[in-house]
């Protein structure tokens, strides 16, 4: 291998995931995400919405922006972001739920 691939880091070359995979489940999580709009818990069904976009950011982010290959230390920043942002929908939850279910409760 030459000086020059070895500096550009192409020794380090991964391959390529099946994407055709990956965004067919993707499609398919985006179907149970439209289903469950029709689900007559809505607490339930926010909840579960929520947890299906955080599978899908991560097959996004793991595998269409290649963070299963770069450094570790890259990785740890974006799990922390998604943690951050798990916190902000946490707090706008009581914005999306009716008001009539908490006065029922």
């Amino acid at each position: 291998m030459s000086d020059h691939q070895q500096q550009n880091g192409h020794e380090d070359y991964h391959g390529h995931p099946n994407y055709f995979v990956i965004w067919a489940v993707l499609v398919v999580i985006l179907g149970i995400s439209l289903g469950l709009g029709y689900l007559g818990n809505h607490t339930l069904a926010v909840t579960l919405i929520f947890a299906l976009a955080f599978v899908k950011a991560f097959l996004v982010l793991a595998n269409f922006m290649h963070l299963r290959w770069e450094p570790k230390a890259v990785t740890a920043i974006i799990i922390f972001s998604m943690i951050v942002l798990g916190y902000v929908f946490l707090g706008v939850y009581p914005d999306i739920v009716p008001i009539e279910r908490i006065i029922a409760q």
